[in-house]
């Protein structure tokens, strides 16, 4: 699993990004996905939007890190049962 800081860009697949675990500042641990992206000039930060699992929107200034679900999926079932 990579953990990846509010700076990086999720990758999109037709308009959205695949499901996101992320750490925010003001809500805890959420599943969220990005649903709006753009960037007016290449070397401006990009503004992305996200839609929550619980319904809301977190803002990308909230967010401490993030990673792909499915790369956590994968890391809690290599991780032999205690």
């Amino acid at each position: 699993m990579i953990r990846h800081s509010p700076s990086d860009v999720p990758r999109l697949i037709d308009g959205e990004s695949p499901k996101l675990i992320a750490l925010t500042a003001t809500y805890g641990l959420h599943v969220l996905k990005v649903t709006d992206y753009n960037c007016i000039d290449e070397g401006d930060e990009p503004n992305w939007s996200t839609a929550c699992s619980d319904g809301w929107s977190v803002e990308r200034t909230d967010i401490i890190w993030w990673a792909y679900a499915d790369e956590v999926r994968e890391l809690l079932e290599s991780t032999p049962n205690y």
